[in-house]
């Protein structure tokens, strides 16, 4: 049985088009934290794409009945988000 969630094949990154997937960092921890990353990052490294990570819980309301290309900033040493819808 596959899980799906609603952000599932809607998020996308900026920097080279990959689909973002749902990872659990630190499984079973009292720090568990969901992420979407990169897909390419995840399957071919950071010389292929420097990939993007946002946390799930920073996701804002999306509707997810469109895809979503999702820009990551940092400044002052915090992520900042651009989601821009997917025509």
């Amino acid at each position: 049985m596959n899980k799906r969630y609603p952000a599932s094949g809607k998020l996308f990154c900026s920097k080279c088009g990959g689909s973002l997937k749902r990872r659990v960092w630190n499984k079973g921890k009292s720090y568990e934290t969901i992420v979407w990353q990169c897909s390419t990052y995840i399957q071919q490294g950071k010389q292929a794409c420097d990939g993007t990570t946002v946390k799930d819980k920073v996701l804002p309301h999306l509707d997810f009945n469109h895809q979503w290309m999702i820009e990551e900033a940092k400044a002052n040493g915090e992520n900042h988000y651009r989601y821009t819808r997917k025509e």
